[in-house]
C-alpha cells in the first residue's frame, strides 16, 4: 500500500499581503485576476479585505508564491 500525506490547509492571508504578493510578481489586478481564474473585482476585494479568499484560492495564491512559474507563464514577470 501506498501512504499519501494529504497538506494541511492553506493559511489565511491578509489583504496587504496578497497585495504585496501580486506586486511582487509585478502583475495588474487583471492579470493576477486571470492566472488565478477570478474576477478583478474578486481580487480588488481580497485585497481591500471586503472579501476572503476561498481555501482553493489560497491554494493557488500559495502556489503563485512559492512557484510562481507554474501559475505565470506568460504576462506577469517575476523576479
Amino acid at each position: 500500500t501506498t501512504t499519501v500525506a494529504i497538506p494541511d490547509p492553506p493559511k489565511p492571508m491578509r489583504p496587504r499581503a496578497i497585495a504585496a504578493l501580486r506586486h511582487t510578481l509585478r502583475c495588474s489586478q487583471g492579470m493576477f485576476a486571470r492566472a488565478l481564474n477570478v474576477s478583478v473585482k474578486t481580487v480588488q476585494g481580497w485585497e481591500q479585505g471586503a472579501r476572503t479568499p476561498s481555501d482553493a484560492s489560497l491554494r493557488l495564491l500559495e502556489i503563485a508564491a512559492k512557484h510562481p512559474e507554474v501559475m505565470f507563464r506568460t504576462g506577469c514577470r517575476f523576479r
